[in-house]
């Protein structure tokens, strides 16, 4: 199975394709993971990326289409594609790559969010240097100070959470990767969350999904293989 969580920064992408990615097995590509990695890596794409992100921006089409078709090209029983695709270009060069492994998207969910409430979890929240766990105010580690995925107690707060870059990005937002509602749409592939609830909430919302679209799947293979459903 093929996802996509979609929605604004501070949505909760992050959060919920980790949790999915851990009950389902599925590999977890995010565009900020994969930022990340190549900023750590010290390279010149690292450093123009840097300057990129640090301003607000994203980095281009094909610098991120790049990136992923790497990821992809190492393989998994499934994906969940977080803050990608971001633009109509990165949506239809997704299904290109897709193809050529015989994969497609199964299900595009996307987070409905009250945008006022979103500068408290950005300007607030902070990464986990070693695994890049996100926590804030809202999500806090079980034991203080000290990361629920890796144990570490290294801590950052990116220089881009911040109420000026969020103002950006949504405005970016609003402009390139809205657009992709309606094209997902039209694929019959677009379902919506709440992603202002709690955590579990929000995770119980999608796991219904995935249990919908895996029944279906089994449906069809039934009929495919009998002719008939039963």
């Amino acid at each position: 199975m093929n996802l996509i969580l979609l929605g604004p920064p501070g949505a909760g992408k992050g959060t919920q394709g980790a949790i999915i990615q851990e009950r389902q097995g599925l590999l977890k590509i995010s565009t900020g993971d994969l930022v990340r990695e190549e900023i750590a890596l010290g390279s010149e794409l690292g450093k123009l990326i840097q300057k990129i992100v640090e301003s607000g921006q994203f980095p281009t089409d094909e610098i991120v289409m790049d990136m992923v078709d790497k990821k992809l090209q190492l393989g998994s029983k499934g994906w969940i594609f977080d803050g990608v695709p971001r633009t109509q270009y990165q949506a239809e060069m997704l299904d290109v790559l897709l193809t050529q492994l015989n994969k497609k998207i199964d299900a595009v969910i996307a987070f409905k969010v009250d945008e006022k409430k979103l500068q408290d979890r950005i300007t607030t929240r902070y990464t986990c240097v070693k695994c890049g766990k996100i926590y804030s105010k809202f999500i806090k580690p079980q034991q203080e100070g000290v990361c629920d995925y890796c144990g570490s107690s290294d801590f950052v707060h990116r220089t881009d959470d911040s109420a000026e870059t969020l103002r950006t990005r949504l405005s970016i937002y609003h402009e390139k990767t809205e657009p992709l509602v309606a094209f997902y749409k039209n694929k019959g592939v677009f379902y919506e969350v709440d992603g202002m609830g709690e955590v579990k909430d929000v995770t119980r919302q999608i796991e219904g999904i995935i249990r919908s679209l895996s029944h279906d799947t089994e449906v069809l293979e039934r009929k495919g293989v009998m002719g008939i459903d039963f």
